[in-house]
């Protein structure tokens, strides 16, 4: 539907409205004064917080970032880590098409006494390309 001229000028208009990109962040995390953490943990949080939207980007790219989400409802990204050093985190985020994404669910069960009991659920998306 966002391939219609009417819809898409909606969908920009929404987009538009939804992220302002100013001096300040688009984006930012609300700590709940509920929330029983440390200030350093709240640290922590805000700089890796700081880093993903850095590795996206944010700034440049969280228009098309939300407008994909919006139209697709869901967002999918792929984590680039390097597996020999996995300290330096996430390197990488590659954003994927949601419609080449599947999600797979594997029930583990085994018989006991003649009931079937589910031993673990397996849980993994699938992307072909």
């Amino acid at each position: 539907m966002s391939m219609n001229h009417n819809v898409e000028k909606a969908i920009e208009e929404i987009v538009t409205d939804a992220i302002v990109i100013d001096n300040d962040s688009p984006v930012r995390i609300d700590y709940d004064e509920t929330l029983n953490i440390s200030d350093s943990i709240r640290k922590k949080i805000a700089e890796e917080f700081e880093h993903v939207l850095d590795i996206l980007d944010f700034r440049n790219e969280g228009h098309n970032l939300f407008r994909d989400w919006y139209i697709d409802g869901r967002l999918a990204l792929f984590k680039v880590v390097d597996p020999k050093n996995t300290k330096n985190g996430i390197l990488e985020l590659q954003k994927l098409d949601v419609t080449n994404l599947k999600k797979v669910r594997k029930i583990n069960t085994r018989k006991d006494k003649n009931i079937e009991v589910v031993d673990n659920i397996e849980e993994y998306f699938l992307y072909t390309s």
